[in-house]
């Protein structure tokens, strides 16, 4: 039987080639945190009847937020923390908005008035 051997570049760059095919994991994210996608300055909030999905830390300054109702009821937001209260009118279930705030360093509290129940934090750093 004939054995067949790489010369010692092409073994290299096979195991370069294979080395770079794996998926390293990075941190997993704390337990109850809730990834959404954050595209520049643009966050997509999602509410529905039993929660408020954001996420947790955002960078201080212009952000816009989309605002989907994905519940069968009418919902609202309201941010507040760090000197600013602003309320987004209700939206009707399947409706979408997108509103722009400055927001400056500070832990916020998004409440919707409609459902007092469902409530959610945000930190904003710099």
């Amino acid at each position: 039987m004939k054995r067949f051997t790489l010369p010692s570049t092409w073994s290299a760059i096979a195991l370069a080639m294979a080395a770079s095919c794996l998926l390293v994991p990075g941190p997993a994210p704390a337990q109850g945190v809730q990834i959404v996608a954050v595209n520049g300055t643009t966050v997509a909030v999602d509410e529905s009847d039993s929660h408020i999905k954001l996420p947790a830390y955002l960078p201080a300054g212009s952000i816009s937020f989309k605002v989907t109702n994905r519940g069968s009821k009418m919902h609202a937001l309201e941010i507040k923390g760090a000197g600013f209260d602003q309320k987004l009118p209700a939206l009707n279930p399947g409706a979408a908005t997108i509103f722009t705030v400055d927001l400056k360093d500070g832990n916020y509290t998004v409440t919707d008035p409609e459902a007092p129940n469902l409530t959610a934090t945000l930190t904003v750093e710099s």
